[in-house]
């Protein structure tokens, strides 16, 4: 009989939402003038890899992807259908 043991399933994902007006990134990848592969500083210590990013400008959602890495305090996420414009940082 098989048995799961609910303490090695990973736990929910978390969605981390964000005005546009107040996030900062580094553009890592991009195509056709957006950016689908971004890294950005992590405020929440919450949020982990497998985690997603909604980046909202008002109702219009510019970036709805999976955080795929967490390093150092900062994450990189990836969104092929972004709407977001190449570097808002350096």
């Amino acid at each position: 009989m098989n048995q799961v043991n609910n303490s090695e399933q990973p736990p929910n994902s978390q969605t981390l939402t964000i005005n546009s007006k107040e996030f900062l990134y580094q553009t890592l990848e991009h195509l056709n003038g957006k950016a689908f592969l971004i890294r950005f500083k992590l405020k929440n210590p919450n949020i982990q890899q497998g985690d997603v990013l909604l980046v909202l400008n008002e109702s219009k959602i510019l970036f709805h992807g999976f955080i795929t890495g967490i390093e150092d305090g900062e994450a990189i996420a990836r969104d092929p259908n972004s709407l977001l414009p190449p570097d808002t940082i350096q």
